[in-house]
């Protein structure tokens, strides 16, 4: 008798998994635990924050598992949890546009690998974008979505008042967003050229 392939494996593990199989979900976690943990560390740059958030994908996985589709393939399901994950994360730790763009910019293209562009030349891009801003749009931007400041501390570090930052801060957003999403439509174009 053949044996199955990889996916009849993970058919059968998943259908074992919705029935609260604890052996399943060991199986599946052996299986992508290593993947998905390569690709939140490209992100993170810190092993304990990818671990943290690999751990909480396969969390959700359990208690998710009555809603999974018994034949479908549980890769798509993990690397998605992990994204949204990672959003999250960062937004509770950094709060910044910055990681989100990159990390829409890797799903865009279809990438779980570090192959793409790396998230350091990506925050560097960013920075000469920031670079470019009138200096007090600049400086309001960097102090709000860097250093994590409140729109009343800028104001009092700054010297000025409270609309005016929210002035700043949103044009400066605003030209900010607009050329990362050229720079990455850009990007994306001539990583789609290296594929045909």
């Amino acid at each position: 008798m053949a044996n199955p392939d990889n996916q009849d494996i993970e058919a059968l593990l998943i259908r074992r998994l919705k029935n609260g199989d604890v052996d399943a979900f060991a199986s599946i976690y052996k299986l992508y635990f290593q993947r998905l943990y390569v690709y939140c560390r490209q992100f993170t740059k810190s092993a304990y924050d990818a671990e943290d958030i690999v751990q909480e994908v396969f969390a959700k996985l359990w208690g998710n598992r009555d809603s999974i589709i018994a034949d479908s393939t549980l890769r798509g399901l993990l690397f998605t949890i992990a994204r949204n994950n990672l959003i999250s994360a960062y937004r509770r730790n950094i709060n910044s546009p910055v990681y989100e763009d990159y990390l829409d910019y890797c799903n865009s293209i279809g990438r779980e690998d570090t192959s793409a562009i790396e998230y350091t030349e990506f925050a560097s891009r960013v920075e000469h974008i920031i670079d470019r801003l009138p200096p007090a749009q600049a400086r309001v931007v960097r102090m709000s979505k860097l250093e994590h400041m409140s729109n009343k501390e800028i104001a009092i570090r700054l010297g000025i008042n409270e609309q005016s930052v929210k002035n700043h801060l949103s044009k400066g957003l605003k030209y900010v967003r607009y050329h990362i999403s050229r720079m990455l439509i850009v990007v994306s174009a001539v990583i789609m050229s290296w594929r045909l």
